[in-house]
């Protein structure tokens, strides 16, 4: 008998993706292979029969080596449940047939075990609940296995769904809903999450991605990194657009990072200073330090090199495109980056745009000494060249939004003074001892001065050789692979924290949550009937109790990310309503 077919569903409307990070989820590459790609490979690996990717009509993006692609039958009218309808017409009418979510990652003992699976039933595999391992704050569904005596009673559910949604009974008509029906739940207990038989828990890092923070949530915990995006402040005449631009882009792209802005108190403009009480608010393992008028593409390369230990610190960016004024206009009015400059010059060390570990910014602080604009950026570059080692450097492009110019000497030079106290700078330079007595000025705990190195290691022979600066040929070898340096300790933030962290922290408090053990849900026995009690719940506020813990509640009836988003939107009456009835 050959493996069951697989059907891989890619036609969904991914509504609450948006197009994040330029392209449609399927085709996300997080580890070098897109999501689709994967999918593919790890059925074929696991013995999967015939491979189906179903799509739009004519979508060539799905065209992939070891699969067939199908065009989806779309019935808009049957909404979330036509995602499995609209490839009802490939399931197997003589075996079994496996339909797995394309836009998930699966590990590969999650697909071993889906497709291994040969019990005569039908199965949803999914993760009831949040996850320890990925951070994700609710249960996901990633895959449907059923045989032909299936089909009549897998229709008829997701045809129900359908009905009930359209009716305005139930507010979705997804893949937990379904599953309920199969499991003979009435129309009412439909949008409850409970768990009933026919199912199996699928752990590890298999995950789902619905919307940008679910995968921006899973990248970072994939690649061991917590990051915080400090933008040094004081406002200024001209440049509060760009801020507001420049402080909106690092939300919506990186939305499980954190934005801290750092703020210089009233008088002559001081960029340590606001990067000393940025840092204060800062919980991310790795900082980057962010003008306030800048962007770059690359800088996840960056924070990528610091979070493997590769580097202590990088800049993402080789050159800076200062755009003009009207060009700047275009970018805020919505337009592209890549309008007409007013100059191209290569980024200065130390400027711009920084990723470094917390411990590194806590112990090579930029100097607040320096008043004014210039210097200090040149004067930090060299204290971090010589204490931390050397910079790694990417080779993405900077683009600065135009403001009115900063009030200094010249282009070159900020001031008298702050010249002279880069010259102090420049002659402590590659001389640890020196550089830590300048540092120690303003800093209680400078780096020790161990100068980085760079080890890098032989795939085949397992020799190792130690270089004093990255080496370019060893880096392009295939068969040589540079090796993460030890991690410094991370100095834990203060704990008087001012209030634009709550939302931070109650997100950081969940994730602690989940560190502790998952419950285990027990399933039913394979054959159990519909009306088997199902999980308990926690206990049910009074009518007459305040909206916040029906809010609560809700929470923790809540099925998935989508559904506890929209709580906050219900009135206390419509919560009441929608979480208040019996069990």
């Amino acid at each position: 008998m050959t493996g069951p077919t697989v059907i891989v569903i890619c036609a969904g409307e991914a509504t609450r993706w948006g197009g994040h990070r330029g392209t449609a989820k399927h085709l996300l590459a997080p580890e070098g292979e897109r999501l689709i790609d994967r999918t593919v490979r790890l059925a074929r690996e696991h013995g999967a029969g015939r491979v189906l990717i179903v799509s739009k009509p004519g979508d060539s993006r799905y065209e992939v080596d070891g699969a067939d692609r199908a065009d989806a039958r779309l019935e808009p009218r049957n909404g979330d449940a036509d995602k499995f309808l609209s490839s009802r017409h490939l399931w197997d009418p003589e075996q079994r047939t496996v339909i797995l979510y394309g836009d998930c990652w699966f590990d590969d003992d999650a697909m071993a075990g889906i497709l291994a699976d040969e019990r005569r039933e039908w199965l949803l595999w999914c993760r009831p609940g949040p996850s320890k391992v990925t951070g994700a704050t609710s249960g996901e569904c990633f895959a449907v296995g059923f045989w032909p005596e299936h089909h009549p009673e897998y229709e008829a559910a997701l045809l129900r769904v359908a009905s009930l949604w359209r009716a305005g009974i139930i507010g979705r008509c997804g893949g937990w809903e379904t599953y309920r029906a199969m499991n003979g739940a009435p129309d009412g207990e439909l949008r409850k999450h409970r768990m009933y038989g026919r199912y199996e828990t699928v752990g590890g890092w298999t995950e789902d991605f619905d919307k940008p923070l679910d995968y921006e949530r899973w990248l970072d915990r994939r690649r061991h990194r917590t990051v915080s995006v400090l933008i040094p402040w004081q406002p200024s005449p001209g440049r509060e657009r760009a801020r507001a631009w420049v402080e909106s882009r690092w939300r919506e792209t990186y939305p499980s990072w954190q934005v801290v802005i750092g703020r210089c108190p009233d008088g002559p403009w001081r960029k340590g200073l606001a990067v000393r009480d940025g840092l204060t608010r800062c919980t991310g393992s790795i900082v980057i330090v962010a003008d306030a008028d800048v962007w770059c593409d690359g800088v996840e390369a960056a924070v990528d090199e610091v979070a493997s230990g590769r580097a202590r610190w990088a800049m993402p960016h080789t050159l800076v495109r200062r755009l003009t004024e009207a060009a700047t206009d275009a970018v805020l009015a919505g337009g592209p980056l890549d309008g007409p400059t007013a100059e191209t010059h290569l980024g200065m060390p130390g400027g711009g745009l920084v990723a470094l570990r917390r411990a590194v910014l806590a112990g090579v602080p930029m100097d607040p000494g320096f008043e004014g604009w210039g210097q200090e950026d040149q004067a930090w570059a060299l204290a971090l060249g010589t204490l931390a080692g050397p910079m790694w450097r990417g080779t993405a492009d900077l683009v600065h939004l135009w403001h009115p110019p900063a009030d200094r000497q010249s282009r070159s030079t900020g001031s008298p003074a702050s010249l002279a106290r880069y010259r102090r700078y420049q002659a402590a330079a590659d001389h640890p001892h020196a550089m830590r007595e300048l540092v120690s000025e303003y800093c209680t705990s400078p780096l020790e001065g161990s100068l980085m190195s760079y080890t890098y290691r032989n795939l085949n022979t397992g020799d190792e050789v130690v270089r004093a600066r990255p080496d370019a040929r060893l880096d392009m070898l295939p068969n040589w692979e540079r090796a993460a340096a030890p991690v410094e300790s991370v100095p834990a933030a203060p704990e008087d924290l001012p209030a634009e962290r709550e939302r931070l922290l109650a997100r950081l408090a969940e994730i602690d949550a989940l560190l502790q053990p998952e419950p285990v849900v027990e399933p039913e026995p394979p054959h159990a009937p519909p009306s088997a009690p199902p999980s308990p719940v926690p206990e049910r506020p009074a009518r007459n109790a305040p909206k916040a813990d029906w809010q609560a509640y809700a929470r923790t009836c809540a099925q998935d990310s989508d559904e506890e988003a929209a709580i906050d939107g219900l009135t206390k009456d419509q919560l009441i309503e929608q979480y208040g009835k019996e069990n």
